[in-house]
């Protein structure tokens, strides 16, 4: 009985270490679309500015 115990609580720590090295990695990704975005949107500005002179 002990040894599953033992078997649970590791796995449950390899799921948990997994979730957290999934969120990072969401994290991560989403900074680089946010990152993305902002660029695109300053190139849109700096065209629409030009057009405007």
């Amino acid at each position: 009985e002990t040894m599953v115990e033992s078997e649970t609580l590791k796995k449950k720590k390899i799921q948990e270490q997994m979730d957290i090295q999934m969120a990072r990695q969401l994290e991560e990704e989403m900074e680089r679309d946010a990152q993305r975005m902002n660029e695109q949107i300053a190139r849109d500005a700096k065209i629409t500015r030009i057009h405007a002179e």
